[in-house]
């Protein structure tokens, strides 16, 4: 199959703002596939939150993200709150704001205890 020459050369630019970059290739081709309900079943388990179109774009060029494991999903979980802490923490640092060196130690060990806590499991 043979690309037009007017998308075989996409230039993906940046915006002005922050955002989504732009692409001089958009997506403007529809595809429709009917399923078997056990297929759709597999497909739905296959990935996981993605949106079904999104995950068959990945999947075709070769970019399927690996689902976290849900043995790892609690520890992955219990994580991602000590880290949200940690960052609420360094903003309000950057921001003028004070804490007790207490308040930072605790925060600092419960990140520490959870990261060790991951790589033991």
């Amino acid at each position: 199959m043979s690309v037009p020459d007017d998308v075989s050369g996409a230039v993906v630019a940046r915006k002005k703002r922050k955002g989504r970059p732009l692409s001089e290739c958009k997506r403007t081709v529809t595809v429709s596939v009917r399923l078997s309900v056990l297929e759709a079943v597999a497909l739905d388990e296959a990935r996981g939150h993605r949106q079904r179109g999104a995950f068959l774009r990945e999947l075709f060029v070769g970019q399927v993200p690996r689902p976290v494991p849900s043995i790892n999903l609690d520890a992955w979980q219990a994580l991602s709150r000590a880290a949200s802490n940690l960052n609420q923490l360094s903003r309000h640092l950057n921001s003028g704001g004070a804490a007790t060196a207490q308040e930072a130690l605790s925060v600092l060990e419960d990140f520490r205890d959870r990261l060790i806590g991951m790589q033991q499991s």
